[in-house]
């Protein structure tokens, strides 16, 4: 691959926007303040806008919520353009070919089946009873 890649931790500051692009494929964008241990307490957040297409763009977008913690890798790239009262303005995005939500691995496991012969309320398989 050419171009800068790069992997990154950090919190979704607001939901997942999901748009499409002119030839209709899925295009998930996001905003995320990164996570470095090592930055002192008064300096400024970092934020990183991550983007995704296709699938992965489907799949995370209802994912992506306000606070997740996500894992992001994928290639930098370099927006520059002009605000609304023309100064300059550029920031980087990352385009995400691995995109995570992270601490989630527990969450959507099927709970275990209930011992159907056991009451309601009562400890099944430790011999005594509630």
């Amino acid at each position: 691959m050419n171009g800068i890649t790069a992997a990154c931790t950090g919190r979704v500051a607001r939901g997942a926007e999901l748009r499409f692009t002119a030839a209709g494929k899925p295009m998930c964008s996001v905003s995320i303040a990164i996570a470095d241990a090592k930055r002192a307490e008064d300096a400024p957040t970092e934020w990183l806008k991550v983007v995704c297409f296709g699938e992965l763009a489907d799949e995370m977008a209802p994912k992506l919520t306000k606070g997740t913690e996500v894992y992001a890798e994928g290639r930098l790239k370099l927006n520059q353009w002009a605000a609304a009262d023309g100064t300059a303005r550029s920031g980087l995005e990352l385009i995400a070919w691995t995109i995570q939500p992270m601490g989630q691995l527990g969450r959507r496991r099927p709970s275990p089946p209930r011992d159907e012969r056991a009451p309601a309320g009562a400890d099944a398989g430790f011999g005594w009873e509630a």
